[in-house]
């Protein structure tokens, strides 16, 4: 199932096409008083700061894939089929579901080193919070799971278009 979500550039959701709110089961009301990270469960405050910086390049946003945890308790894992860039400096996101076939390979990225800067900038920050520096969002062990889930998913991908060249 494929859905269609606007967000802006702080991560307030703004819109969401049918697919994408049944796919969340959620209203668009609902949806409206979310942001992202929000489904990033224990990762959700360096997935704000990720897309916070992202999203003053003013650019397209690598897309991927990743799990989100629903409100009703559950996950599912989706695929991020585009994050593009609108002319008033709104997101649209495009997601689709993956479904239980291929939710046991590796995520992917296609542009996994923009992700990963942006990651360890925001694990960087977190650190020093946590020492009693400015830029505290979260538990050191929040940016630490953070980082290693996202070296992963890189370090996956990379595997990944490698072997993909070498077929």
């Amino acid at each position: 199932m494929r859905g269609r979500l606007v967000a802006d550039r702080e991560g307030r959701y703004l819109d969401a096409d049918d697919a994408a709110l049944e796919l969340l089961g959620l209203t668009l009301e609902q949806l409206n008083s979310m942001r992202v990270g929000d489904f990033s469960g224990p990762h959700a405050e360096m997935a704000r700061t990720v897309w916070r910086r992202l999203a003053a390049t003013g650019e397209d946003m690598p897309s991927g894939e990743g799990t989100l945890y629903l409100p009703n308790g559950s996950e599912i894992r989706v695929r991020y089929l585009r994050i593009a860039a609108l002319r008033n400096g709104d997101y649209e996101i495009h997601i689709d579901r993956i479904d239980a076939t291929d939710a046991d390979r590796p995520p992917t990225s296609d542009r996994p080193s923009s992700i990963l800067r942006e990651w360890r900038v925001a694990e960087r920050e977190a650190e020093a919070g946590a020492s009693g520096g400015p830029g505290a969002m979260g538990a050191p062990d929040e940016a630490t799971d953070a980082a290693d889930k996202l070296r992963r998913l890189y370090q996956d991908s990379y595997s990944a278009r490698t072997r993909n060249s070498e077929a």
